[in-house]
């Protein structure tokens, strides 16, 4: 009888030891996907920022550029009168 009750008390320790591993093992991988999410987040936040910065670009080469052709325009003026 006592043999049992030891086999068992050592079945319910290794069953908690078990339950408690698996618990710190989810608790590591939902910090791992938080982690992940966060990593995610940031790239996509960087993402919007590379295209906003070449969206301000594009629009300060058209405006450049449209600079140029004033300029170009006003030297032929001058140079035809």
């Amino acid at each position: 009888m006592e043999r049992l009750l030891a086999e068992n008390k050592e079945v319910e320790q290794r069953t908690a030891d078990t339950l408690n591993t698996m618990q710190q093992e989810r608790q590591t991988l939902q910090e791992e996907r938080q982690g992940m999410q966060d990593e995610r987040r940031g790239m996509q936040e960087e993402r919007k920022a590379m295209q906003e910065e070449r969206r301000a670009l594009q629009q300060s080469m058209e405006h450049e550029r449209q600079v140029m052709q004033v300029g170009i325009v006003v030297f032929y003026l001058n140079v035809l009168y």
